[in-house]
């Protein structure tokens, strides 16, 4: 497994070359709308899969913090990011109820809703040790949850009619928006378990998962690459994360050499890619809109 992860870095690296670092993921800070706007209301199914994904990499991030705080590393930014995932969470949440699609979604948005409230009360107490095994439980289910409402979105698109302008179809659209959306997540992930293998909380499992990670987001930054469709700005942006990942990639094949110490520029490398890959997934939004009429409620059943 490693060699393969470390040829599939190789390969990548010898094909681009070194970028500047792009700025830390900014998220919507602001206060917690009770009513969606207009606009929100009439949000295209590509904005929707793309808002659905972000709340996958949400879970993991929540989760990360509240062990950054357990950890006693760099506390105040670990803070800022719980607050601000907590935030964005639950008005991204409120988005997807509005613009529901089926009766289905709108169950599957209950239960998701019922997992959140009881995930954000045990990360708005005081964090503890002897919590944050449950809370990497919790960050999992509520993972699975996002990842079936990110599916329904998906289906849902394959069902409408083709934009005849467009050179791909729905189908194809919801999948580029999806995996790209994914990677975030993934890269999000990898931090959790990467400070969960140094707090020794499940480290044999964790050991596993962050392998499994790795492998999972090498072989989609392989295929993302080869899109055929890809902008100049998207290539350019592909590029721009390699050295990150690469230095994720090394640290993870070398955990058993991590600790605290190093984790501050593991988590640095970290938000880069997810910075990098939440650009990447609005400029695919921007360039394949799926034109559909899918909140006009055609779509309940």
């Amino acid at each position: 497994m490693r060699i393969i992860i470390l040829s599939s870095l190789c390969i990548l690296l010898y094909a681009c070359q070194q970028q500047p670092n792009l700025p830390p993921l900014t998220e919507n800070t602001g206060e917690e709308r009770k009513e969606p706007s207009t606009l929100e209301k009439q949000s295209g199914m590509d904005v929707l899969i793309n808002k659905a994904g972000r709340q996958r990499m949400l879970s993991q991030r929540m989760a990360k913090a509240y062990f950054m705080l357990g950890m006693n590393i760099n506390s105040k930014t670990a803070q800022e990011q719980l607050n601000k995932a907590i935030a964005l969470f639950k008005e991204q949440h409120e988005l997807l109820k509005v613009n529901t699609i089926s009766n289905n979604f709108t169950e599957q948005l209950q239960t998701t809703e019922k997992l959140w409230n009881k995930y954000e009360a045990i990360l708005l107490s005081k964090v503890e040790r002897s919590s944050a095994e449950k809370v990497l439980e919790m960050s999992q289910e509520l993972l699975d949850l996002c990842e079936k409402n990110v599916t329904a979105l998906c289906e849902y698109t394959s069902t409408l009619p083709n934009n005849i302008t467009s050179k791909l179809t729905n189908t194809e659209m919801a999948k580029i928006i999806n995996q790209s959306g994914r990677q975030r997540m993934l890269n999000q992930r990898l931090s959790l378990y990467y400070l969960a293998y140094i707090w020794d909380i499940k480290a044999s499992e964790a050991s596993e998962i962050v392998n499994n990670v790795l492998t999972d987001f090498s072989n989609n930054l392989n295929e993302l690459q080869s899109f055929k469709l890809n902008s100049e700005e998207v290539k350019k942006q592909y590029t721009a994360l390699l050295d990150e990942w690469r230095a994720i990639a090394t640290a993870c094949l070398n955990l058993e050499k991590q600790n605290r110490e190093t984790a501050a520029a593991f988590l640095e490398n970290t938000e880069i890619v997810t910075s990098t890959m939440n650009k990447i997934t609005s400029l695919y939004e921007k360039d394949f809109e799926i034109d559909s009429e899918a909140l006009s409620g055609q779509g309940k059943k």
